[in-house]
């Protein structure tokens, strides 16, 4: 059998905007909106590097259902750089670009096969003329794809005696913290006929069995605080029909960053200042070639506790750091700072009491005891604003996470306004 190598990519989601994320300055908002198609060129890139036989490319290539001519085009370009190198692509679509979205009047190269949508298909991949591999797959044809994709390979005839590939856009279990299409489970994996499982959809790298191999790359570019650090894609080597190797290659524009910070050995603001700013220069340090979107997390307890509180100060700290690294290429750019520390008089002593402030506090950890009850109610309060169009779409989806981090902040701030004297 032939020894080759390829690449295996996923949720690529081009022309995706940043959910949550604003700039105010120009260069650092330009850089947001090309970074998906930064990193879909070094995808590209790296494919021809490494000369590797074929991309695969497991679903959601776009971001949105009706695709934009841009992202269209950015897409047709990049798979033309690769049919000049004799790669091929093989692409599914998944919930984010299924069928039946809305297509400009572009022509792909030949290289590139779509599976459909109604059942699994597969075609031969050809090195030098000869077969390497046999590609099965099948793509969404609506967003909310309910069908076990997996579960299908089964019935079908997947060709012989080559290398055996499945790609397909599914959920694997049930807590990837990703909407459920696509739903299968290991056992839907465990066929005989398939020497790799080519998945989509999760947004983190992970190797979940080896034989056979069933791998997520994850998505190639961070798009929030919730994709933080590297981002990109496998080469697969193989050697003999069987996986050699499995090299994760990093190939994101711009990197999300959070950075912890305690406030507890502080006495001063310009003392935590300095070490906000040593942090940064260290996060530069280890990615020294990438543009780095940060966000500090204030922890520990400790004396600042009152001062940070304060929106202004943390404003103020904010834009300090960010005039100290104004003038960086790569850019080093600070979101927010979120305040999670806490005063020097410990949690559990506040509400070891009668007042006002420790019934509250009970209050608030009973909530946090249930995060399912707890992320309801923040839906159903905060329906008015998250229920506008505009708002929605440039916020995203109010996440279990984004609630208990208005908890903790309005727990924050009742400490602040009726603890002082106590806390």
């Amino acid at each position: 059998m032939a020894t080759f190598s390829f690449v295996h990519a996923a949720d690529i989601h081009l022309d995706s905007p940043f959910a949550g994320v604003a700039a105010s300055a120009p260069h650092i908002r330009d850089a947001m909106i090309q970074a998906s198609f930064d990193a879909w060129r070094n995808l590209v890139d790296f494919c021809i590097e490494e000369q590797a036989a074929f991309l695969l490319l497991a679903g959601d290539v776009f971001d949105w259902e009706d695709r934009s001519i841009r992202a269209q085009l950015a897409f047709r370009d990049g798979c033309m750089r690769l049919a000049g190198h004799g790669i091929g692509v093989y692409a599914v679509h998944g919930n984010h670009d299924p069928l039946q979205g809305r297509y400009a009047a572009i022509e792909l190269p030949e290289n590139v096969k779509i599976f459909g949508s109604a059942r699994v298909e597969s075609c031969i991949a050809e090195l030098q003329g000869a077969p390497i591999a046999a590609i099965s797959g099948i793509s969404y044809q609506a967003k909310e794809e309910k069908r076990n994709l997996a579960a299908m390979f089964a019935s079908h005839a997947i060709p012989e005696g080559v290398f055996s590939i499945g790609l397909i856009h599914a959920n694997l279990g049930s807590s990837t913290g990703h909407a459920p299409y696509a739903p299968c489970s290991m056992k839907d994996l465990s066929l005989d006929s398939v020497d790799y499982w080519a998945l989509g959809h999760v947004h983190q790298k992970r190797i979940a069995g080896e034989e056979p191999h069933i791998v997520y790359p994850g998505n190639i570019q961070g798009r929030s605080f919730t994709e933080q650090g590297e981002r990109g894609a496998y080469l697969v080597r193989v050697r003999d029909g069987a996986v050699a190797s499995l090299d994760f290659k990093p190939l994101d524009a711009v990197r999300f960053l959070a950075i912890d910070a305690s406030i507890g050995a502080h006495r001063t603001l310009d003392s935590l200042l300095q070490d906000m700013i040593d942090a940064l220069y260290q996060a530069a340090e280890d990615n020294p070639t990438l543009p780095l979107i940060c966000r500090f997390v204030l922890s520990g307890r400790g004396a600042l506790f009152h001062e940070l509180i304060e929106p202004e100060a943390v404003a103020q700290l904010v834009e300090s750091i960010r005039e100290t690294f104004l003038d960086r290429d790569p850019f080093v750019w600070v979101e927010k700072i979120r305040c999670q520390c806490r005063p020097e008089k410990d949690l559990s002593e506040l509400m070891d009491s009668d007042d006002l402030l420790a019934r509250v506090l009970k209050d608030m950890a009973g909530m946090e005891s249930s995060p399912e009850d707890l992320l309801e109610f923040g839906r159903e309060s905060l329906k008015p604003l998250f229920g506008r169009r505009l708002v929605s779409g440039a916020i995203g989806k109010l996440s279990e996470s984004d609630v208990l981090e208005m908890l903790a902040e309005a727990r924050n701030l009742c400490i602040d306004l009726l603890g002082k004297e106590d806390a």
